[in-house]
């Protein structure tokens, strides 16, 4: 699928450094999607073939890795919530993500990577959504605090840095249940 054309639909705020500024957010522009740009009109065979590309894309993404041709249809819905929210964040009352998590029964962060995954792959971002470089900044200081925390913690006999030895070879296996 070819990437929308992007439109400034707003601003948002993003931190750098510790100092807080605007940034000018822009959204896809799905009718120039459907109906080209302003100056070549485009006949209405070509507008449905663009939307069913469009739609084809969205259900090949939401639909993907099924068992068996059988869809799970809890994580169908919830992908095609993530996909509504990351392209129309006001038809959820531009609610975070964390808010909307309890409704759809799962983390915010799960639903976060399928945010991501889909607005990465389409080159779409939204104005509630964290611009690339602040999602750098907290990625390295998750990293940083997880490191932090496994030198702080004791490991078991079966998380001691080191030896990638099969499990049968550890002393004491009833230890890593």
């Amino acid at each position: 699928m070819k990437h929308l054309h992007h439109t400034q639909s707003g601003y948002g705020w993003i931190d750098e450094g510790g100092e807080r500024h605007r940034e000018p957010i822009y959204t896809p522009d799905i009718a120039e999607a459907i109906d080209g740009p302003e100056e070549s009109a485009i006949s209405n065979e070509e507008a449905i073939t663009a939307m069913a590309k469009i739609m084809n894309e969205v259900l090949r993404f939401c639909f993907e890795n099924c068992k068996n041709g059988n869809p799970d249809l809890s994580r169908a819905f919830r992908r095609f919530a993530c996909v509504a929210w990351a392209l129309r964040p006001e038809l959820f009352s531009n609610a975070s993500l964390a808010a909307l998590a309890p409704h759809l029964h799962v983390t915010r962060a799960a639903l976060s990577a399928i945010v991501r995954r889909f607005c990465d792959e389409h080159g779409v971002r939204n104005v509630l959504m964290k611009n690339e470089s602040t999602r750098e900044k907290y990625s390295e200081a998750q990293k940083a605090s997880h490191a932090r925390r496994q030198k702080e913690k004791p490991g078991t006999p079966c998380e001691m840095p080191g030896s990638d030895e099969p499990f049968e070879q550890n002393p004491h296996p009833e230890d890593c249940k």
